[in-house]
């Protein structure tokens, strides 16, 4: 009981006249406008962090994520394959000097080992294909006692050096085929 007999009428008013707050018309009002606008928010939030959140879980024969995915794989690849031809081009014409230069250092390392004493050398190359190469090398010569003999045997610096021309011409035919 209340000290005061006054509060006491008060309070028994009070609890005929008692109207709960959250049963009135306006606090409905109020928790509408708010369940409203957090779903407004939530819609917010997920257009906001459409592009940042990591795609959804989908099945595996999902057709939509496999064409995205063959649309990108294939983008990436044609990027790739054009650095691959330009670079190609490139590797393509510093091969062909690369063996022009070559072939001009063969021909005179070939010739010095072919040489005889009368100079009458007729060397010719046979290639068969480009791991196989055979050079024969006719001498003729009009007199019938040069044809007993032997030619002169090249020295082995000269056969290192030839041998080198030789691989280098055979390496980097073969090294073609495989660009």
């Amino acid at each position: 009981m209340s000290p005061h007999p006054e509060d006491a009428e008060d309070s028994s008013q009070a609890d005929d006249e008692y109207v709960d707050m959250f049963e009135s018309p306006l606090f409905q009002k109020l928790l509408a406008l708010a369940e409203k606008q957090a779903a407004h928010t939530e819609t917010l939030q997920k257009e906001a962090l459409k592009g940042e959140q990591p795609f959804t879980r989908a099945n595996w024969t999902h057709e939509p994520t496999w064409a995205s995915l063959f649309k990108t794989a294939t983008g990436k690849t044609k990027e790739l394959t054009e650095e691959w031809m330009d670079g190609m081009d490139a590797t393509l014409i510093f091969i062909a000097l690369f063996l022009t230069v070559v072939t001009a250092f063969v021909v005179p390392a070939t010739q010095a080992l072919t040489a005889s004493a009368s100079g009458n050398t007729s060397p010719t190359i046979n290639v068969s294909n480009a791991s196989n190469i055979v050079i024969h090398i006719n001498l003729q010569n009009g007199t019938a006692s040069d044809s007993s003999s032997k030619p002169p045997v090249p020295s082995n610096s000269a056969q290192v050096v030839c041998l080198f021309f030789y691989l280098a011409l055979v390496i980097s035919v073969s090294a073609l085929q495989f660009l």
